[in-house]
């Protein structure tokens, strides 16, 4: 299969190199990072509380791209949440500057701390991988390199880069 995506965004999480003392956090204290998406509002909604998940209507239950921390435990940082102000975008980023730029000059509303993840890949972490898709003004997420390859193919999505790191 061939790979179509392009770089879009000038704030992507880069990998950073782990410290040499990490001690991995419980891995059963994480939980599965929740996705949602709404044919109707064309939007990906990520969250880790099956209540709040129920709670947004309209969204549709979808495969979890991994498992992910309700609390700050050693050697993870938040994923910020943030929608557009017509509210038909969602944006997850752990860069805090793209954080206060998307709500300085991109028109988006922060909404707190989705989960904590990893900045670098540690402790058996895979990527997770964000794309933009032009067509549908929607952000997306995965773990799933094959899946972000099709979904790019298919849809003229844009590869971002990686958001972070998850289990």
């Amino acid at each position: 299969m061939k790979l179509s995506f392009a770089v879009a965004a000038s704030f992507i999480v880069t990998a950073v190199a782990a410290p040499a003392d990490v001690t991995c956090p419980d891995a059963k204290a994480a939980v599965p990072l929740l996705r949602g998406y709404s044919r109707l509002n064309k939007d990906h909604f990520y969250v880790t509380s099956q209540e709040e998940m129920n709670a947004a209507n309209g969204y549709a239950l979808k495969q979890s791209p991994g498992r992910v921390f309700t609390t700050q435990v050693p050697g993870t940082v938040p994923l910020f949440r943030l929608r557009n102000a017509a509210g038909l975008d969602h944006l997850y980023t752990a860069n805090e500057t793209e954080r206060d730029d998307s709500v300085a000059n991109n028109g988006y509303v922060y909404e707190g701390v989705t989960a904590y993840i990893f900045p670098s890949q540690i402790c058996d972490s895979r990527p997770l991988y964000r794309a933009y898709s032009p067509r549908e003004s929607d952000h997306y997420y995965s773990s799933d390199s094959w899946e972000m390859g099709y979904l790019g193919d298919t849809y003229g999505s844009l590869m971002e880069g990686v958001t972070g790191y998850v289990l």
